[in-house]
């Protein structure tokens, strides 16, 4: 691979020249990591701007961060660190208090007095949001607002004849997502220079969900409105005392996996193997059924070790490694593991000095459900309105705790209609769980809408 040539620019945007390097190797991942460390003989000073375009076509913008000079006898080096240049809105304030509406909208309006621009957000159903913005900057509140809909950012530089032309910063809802050729990692073929991580995280065989205290359930059955003033005050006595005492019984379901229990049990005190056990709490759910969906869920999750692939693709000797991006999704075989399963790239390092290295990591870096369904929770808080994603002409809405910006993909309807109430097998107010790769992504109740 020939070297990529990087242009530098001053702070205000103006060119300077073609910037000469010993070394420069680029790093993004699915966790926001976009970072360029190059290491030449110039001085670059602090957020002056490093332009370049990828072998895959892409243009890129970096700005310096900070920097080491070294000296030895063969020749003085200073290694910068750059990051993706949307952090300069790291530098400006947000105006305003409180902005409400879709992504969108709450994009166009933190960018608008800057010099980027936002378009080809993901509109996650047409959700509206309420996003808090006084005293804090543009950047933080873009970072927030992602949290908020679970989708994941992306920058694109639009490059002409005199500079760039356009920043474009915009909330995806998940990098790769346009990837139609799967590919397969196969562990155990190719194996040159491949690295296999099993991660720290424990692998269970067994969980215990807990769900509402079955004295709560009891009493928020009792109807209200037909109590006289002393039974109202005392039922609501007899209610105030069951949520604050945390050791009532509660609601209980046990889900088990006794396929993986000789592979990653424990052993007990007679020699035999014994199921690895945790918990999953949900103070809300007073259905026995839709808890124990939950815990299978989990447990799908759960009972599997996380693990990361690492290997070169220049060393796997095939075109469709070099040229994956970000996010792209793969089926992983490792017989060895017993796994079996659909995962994304999550993290690429490129040398950009005309060394045929590329660095690609596949598998969860950190555990996907830590502290389950966290994610939804805040979704929750933070989204106004009752949640809702556009399929084609049918809207599948969630009517309890556990919203989503998702549509399950079993649930999709194909062109044409003629779905009358149901659709896949489902029917309006069957409970669903959609996973997206074995991760839970929320649950919910199903209802059609034909319009």
């Amino acid at each position: 691979m020939a070297d990529i040539q990087i242009y530098r620019y001053r702070n205000d945007g103006t060119y300077n020249d073609t910037l000469y390097y010993y070394e420069a190797v680029h790093e993004e991942g699915l966790d926001g990591t976009d970072k360029l460390t190059i290491t030449c003989k110039e001085s670059i000073h602090k957020r002056a701007r490093l332009l370049w375009q990828d072998e895959l076509g892409k243009w890129r913008e970096h700005m310096v961060v900070s920097s080491v000079r070294k000296h030895s006898k063969r020749r003085p080096e200073k290694t910068y660190v750059c990051s993706n240049s949307v952090d300069e809105l790291y530098l400006t304030l947000a105006e305003g208090t409180v902005l409400k509406g879709t992504v969108s909208q709450i994009m166009a309006k933190l960018v608008e007095n800057t010099r980027w621009t936002s378009s080809g957000n993901a509109e996650f159903g047409g959700q509206i949001f309420e996003l808090e913005v006084w005293h804090k900057n543009v950047r933080e509140c873009i970072t927030e607002l992602i949290d908020m809909c679970g989708g994941e950012l992306g920058t694109w530089i639009m490059v002409g004849d005199y500079g760039i032309e356009k920043r474009i910063v915009r909330i995806e809802d998940e990098h790769g997502r346009n990837n139609v050729a799967q590919r397969q990692f196969t562990y155990g073929k190719n194996m040159t220079n491949v690295q296999r991580t099993l991660g720290t995280d424990e692998v269970y065989t067994a969980i215990v969900g807990y769900g509402k205290k079955k004295l709560e359930i009891e009493l928020e059955a009792k109807d209200p409105d037909t109590m006289t003033e002393e039974e109202l005050e005392s039922y609501n006595e007899q209610l105030a005392a069951a949520r604050e005492n945390p050791y009532l019984e509660r609601l209980s379901v046990v889900v088990k996996s006794d396929v993986d229990l000789n592979k990653w049990g424990q052993a007990g005190a007679n020699g035999a193997m014994g199921h690895a056990w945790t918990s999953y709490t949900d103070d809300a759910c007073s259905d026995a059924e839709f808890l124990r969906k939950q815990c299978e869920t989990l447990l799908d999750v759960y009972s599997k070790p996380l693990v990361t692939y690492d290997f070169d693709a220049y060393q796997m000797g095939e075109d469709k490694w070099r040229y994956a991006k970000l996010g792209y999704y793969v089926h992983i075989v490792d017989d060895s593991m017993g796994l079996d399963s659909i995962e994304r790239i999550s993290y690429i390092r490129r040398n950009l000095k005309g060394k045929d290295s590329c660095r690609i990591s596949i598998g969860k870096r950190v555990n996907p459900i830590v502290e389950k369904f966290k994610a939804d929770e805040k979704k929750e808080r933070k989204t106004t309105g009752n949640t809702t994603r556009a399929a084609s002409t049918q809207h599948v809405t969630t009517s309890n705790n556990y919203s989503s910006s998702y549509t399950p993909p079993s649930y999709t309807p194909p062109s044409g209609g003629g779905y009358n109430g149901s659709y896949g097998g489902a029917t309006t107010g069957d409970k669903w769980v959609h996973q997206v790769n074995g991760v839970p992504q929320s649950i919910g109740t199903i209802n059609f809408i034909t319009e």
